[in-house]
């Protein structure tokens, strides 16, 4: 985003950005996103004053209600106030808790995460395994052990994993242990023990059922993990789609350089 430019006043001038239509991403959450960014890493100065509501519109080439939902919505942060006959002015920002997760060894990082965070189990349920679950891991068989759980940093939710247990570990499993322990904690002490696995790691907008649980508009850009993991015998032990909240987390993977 081109960085933003002040007149005289100390007003911010609007800069041209073009806000893409069908591309999965509603044009108020784009303009959001936009602002919100400038906000956060300080192009929109504290006490500065944004651009009025049609000067958003002519800039951006949207509509009236569109640029008041997005400034609605960061209104509802406390990211701005509006003065009435004066125009709408930039806060100072708020420090928001993060947690930094290493991503070095998924144990250690399990009980990290459980010592840190507090979750809450919302299903612990046997299902038919979804079609696109069995896509990447076609090893979980027709039906399988599905544990969604919320995990919360500091009052405010961080995380959504869903996870999906093979029937052959489902039986040995605690639902009321698997509410307060990460899952592949569970599957270790239960002595199926993760040896390798594979993870990728994307971007993606909440779904309805996500953002509910996090506490986030729908379409609201999260990071996404998708982590299988097997044991020695290379057998499955878990598939997990994680969803995370990208302002309240810090992946932080340890690198080699030989």
């Amino acid at each position: 985003m081109t960085p933003y430019k002040y007149d005289r006043r100390g007003k911010l001038l609007a800069v041209r950005t073009r806000i893409a239509g069908n591309i999965g991403v509603t044009r108020y959450l784009q303009l959001y996103t936009m602002l919100s960014q400038a906000l956060t890493d300080g192009r929109i100065v504290a006490g500065s004053a944004l651009p009025s509501e049609p000067e958003l519109v002519r800039e951006y080439q949207v509509s009236r209600t569109t640029v008041r939902r997005a400034l609605a919505r960061l209104e509802n942060e406390n990211r701005i106030v509006r003065r009435r006959g004066s125009g709408t002015y930039a806060r100072t920002p708020k420090t928001e808790q993060t947690l930094r997760l290493k991503q070095s060894n998924v144990l250690a990082d399990s009980k990290f995460l459980a010592q840190h965070t507090k979750g809450r189990l919302i299903d612990y349920q046997r299902i038919a395994t979804p079609e696109a679950v069995r896509r990447f891991s076609p090893e979980l068989g027709e039906t399988a052990l599905r544990i969604r759980c919320v995990r919360d940093f500091e009052k405010e939710p961080l995380l959504l994993a869903v996870g999906y247990v093979p029937e052959r570990l489902s039986s040995g499993l605690n639902k009321r242990v698997v509410g307060q322990k990460v899952l592949v904690t569970c599957l270790h002490e239960l002595g199926a023990r993760p040896s390798g696995g594979d993870q990728f790691i994307s971007a993606i907008g909440a779904d309805a059922f996500v953002a509910k649980h996090l506490k986030v508009d729908i379409n609201s850009p999260l990071i996404h993990a998708r982590v299988t993991l097997r044991d020695s015998q290379d057998r499955i032990v878990t598939h997990e789609e994680v969803f995370l909240r990208p302002e309240r987390v810090e992946l932080q993977t340890p690198m080699q350089v030989r």
